[in-house]
């Protein structure tokens, strides 16, 4: 039986197992964060875009003053 692990080894290699899936846990965790934040900004850059084009387009619409910086304004 030298193939066969020791009750010991196997528990001390489910372990290391075990912490090896928490780091890779932590570190999925982490990145997943990243991505979340980083949406949020993609999401506020494409809000303050749609925001530019409103404006650009009652610019050259010809729209009044007022109303544009009424836009501005919002």
């Amino acid at each position: 039986m030298s193939g066969a692990k020791t009750r010991l080894e196997q528990t001390t290699d489910d372990t290391k197992g075990v912490e090896s899936l928490r780091l890779e846990m932590e570190r999925c965790q982490r990145e997943l964060e990243a991505c979340r934040l980083r949406l949020g900004e993609l999401e506020q850059g494409e809000a303050l875009l749609a925001g530019e084009n409103r404006l650009l387009e009652m610019v050259a619409k010809g729209e009044a003053l007022p109303s544009i910086l009424d836009g501005i304004c919002r």
